[in-house]
């Protein structure tokens, strides 16, 4: 898997695969891009690895799974941990190794977004506030076909 890995350019690291970064994975999958998953829980890098994704085991705040996953070519990093501190640690490990690196970060609160922003994250993405804007639209336009089948 490595030297499969290490022939990717341009592809997305992945970083998290909770719920959150496995619907990222599967967005990714369907947009035929390539991406990378960085997880440091055994059961879900194992899961990583059973739907047929690339994967490396071990946290994104750490240099070397960054590097394994290929962040030197890399054009973008996605972080969906489920903890803040997480996610700014990931922002900041990607950014020192890669500057121009693209980094979207999974953030919980409005509070946050400025910390991840301090941290080098070039958009976030908050999967409560999408969610509550989701379900408000379904109420104001019922019309409007569910995509979540």
């Amino acid at each position: 898997m490595q030297r499969r890995i290490d022939q990717l350019q341009g592809h997305v690291i992945v970083c998290g695969f909770g719920r959150m970064g496995e619907a990222v994975c599967e967005e990714l999958r369907a947009a035929g891009r390539d991406f990378v998953v960085v997880e440091p829980e055994q059961r879900a890098f194992e899961r990583a690895i059973a739907n047929g994704y690339m994967a490396v085991h071990g946290s994104g705040s750490g240099e070397e799974p960054l590097l394994q996953a290929g962040i030197q070519r890399a054009d973008s990093l996605i972080t969906v941990a489920d903890s803040e501190t997480e996610n700014i640690v990931i922002s900041l490990s990607a950014r020192e190794l890669r500057h121009e690196i693209a980094i979207v970060a999974r953030a919980e609160r409005d509070s946050d977004v400025r910390k991840l922003r301090m941290a080098g994250v070039n958009r976030t993405v908050s999967p409560f506030r999408s969610g509550g804007i989701e379900a408000a639209r379904a109420v104001l336009n019922p019309h409007l076909t569910d995509f979540l089948l």
